[in-house]
């Protein structure tokens, strides 16, 4: 799978047709950090919800660094298990649902599309190439963050965390994801943001 860091400011029309060659058949993308800035809101959900159930967690308040470092672009579940190894999995569930919830709360007033990813989108679909999601998230998640970003209906695909037998960055979720739309790796390109996604996307053969 070719890859390209998100970059969504474009000040060419023409550059979907200059950057993409004739046989490109797919475009495949991350969600979160790629479609918007929701990484930002989940450093926030993340920090919060760890000062009030883990007041003595060391690394608390937990920094953007640390965020990027260690959580950012793996599942909440992978994230939480690692940060906490002795933290029992009912309490592992039960955070998640916890971090959901407080994103949640957060991306209703402050989730945003990132410049150009409508019109990106749109070019997309004019060149006659499909379109999919691909992303760690829960298929919950997923939904309301596309229904606050107004993208519901733009993808012909979507992958979420558990349509694949391993999330990112292992390659399942992007071979998934391919399989589901019935190209070729050579025949796609990935939109990502994070390291894991990056693995994930480079390393997928379908």
């Amino acid at each position: 799978t070719r890859f390209f860091f998100t970059a969504t400011s474009r000040s060419e029309e023409t550059c979907f047709q200059t950057l993409f060659p004739v046989p490109l058949r797919a475009v495949l993308f991350d969600m979160d950090g790629t479609l918007s800035d929701s990484e930002t809101l989940h450093w926030r959900a993340y920090s919060n919800v760890f000062k009030r159930e883990f007041p003595s967690f060391p690394a608390n308040p937990i920094s953007r660094r640390y965020y990027n470092t260690n959580i950012g672009g793996r599942t909440k579940s992978y994230s939480v298990a690692q940060i906490l190894p002795n933290l029992p999995p009912s309490e592992v569930s039960r955070i998640c649902i916890e971090l959901e919830k407080e994103f949640e709360g957060l991306a209703r007033k402050d989730l945003k599309c990132l410049p150009g990813v409508k019109e990106l989108l749109q070019e997309v679909v004019c060149a006659g190439r499909q379109i999919a999601l691909v992303t760690n998230a829960p298929p919950t998640e997923m939904a309301f963050s596309l229904a606050c970003l107004d993208l519901s209906n733009c993808f012909d695909v979507r992958v979420a965390a558990g349509d694949a037998p391993q999330p990112k960055p292992h390659p399942a979720p992007y071979v998934e994801g391919l399989r589901r739309l019935g190209v070729r790796a050579k025949e796609a390109i990935a939109f990502e943001d994070s390291l894991a996604g990056v693995r994930s996307a480079v390393s997928a053969v379908w």
